[in-house]
């Protein structure tokens, strides 16, 4: 057996590398958020309440100056809250559930597994589809989809360029 014919692992990709720490940081705040959220519990009504009427005020005033569209778009980010708070334990199990599937895809890309990246792609469509699940379909805000989408689909590229380094 020769010393030279013995291959030696590959270094991880530096691309992979910081890709993997800004998912690390993201899903981390949203993991720590999730966490938040489990032990403080549903924001009271009172306080809901306060939020809605003080984004109303907003809202009005927008609508006072011409743009209606601008204004339901915010009335649906506003509204989302609710429905978020009035299914908590859901959107907060949901919200935990997506950001552990990234944390652990990404360290199982970072061992060189293929399933890290085909379990991050499940967590991104989780985050894209998840406020179906306790909100209507008319409530959800196209704004919030879009940009789930977009971030979803750059991240999964920005993976899928490692991919020949995984095994």
């Amino acid at each position: 057996m020769e010393i030279d014919k013995i291959e030696q692992p590959k270094k991880r990709p530096v691309f992979l590398t910081v890709l993997g720490i800004l998912t690390f940081i993201n899903s981390g705040i949203g993991l720590f958020g999730a966490l938040i959220s489990f032990l403080t519990g549903p924001a009271s009504r009172d306080d809901i309440e306060d939020y809605m009427a003080l984004n109303m005020r907003s809202i009005d005033k927008i609508r006072g100056e011409g743009m209606d569209g601008f204004a339901d778009t915010m009335q649906k980010m506003i509204n989302s809250i609710q429905y978020s708070n009035n299914a908590h334990v859901l959107s907060t199990t949901l919200n935990f559930g997506v950001s552990a599937l990234a944390i652990i895809g990404v360290i199982l890309m970072f061992r060189r597994n293929k399933i890290g990246f085909h379990l991050y792609i499940i967590g991104c469509l989780l985050r894209i589809c998840s406020f179906y699940f306790y909100m209507p379909v008319a409530e959800v805000p196209g704004l919030m989809v879009g940009y789930f989408i977009f971030t979803s689909l750059l991240f999964i590229f920005m993976y899928s360029r490692n991919l020949k380094w995984l095994k």
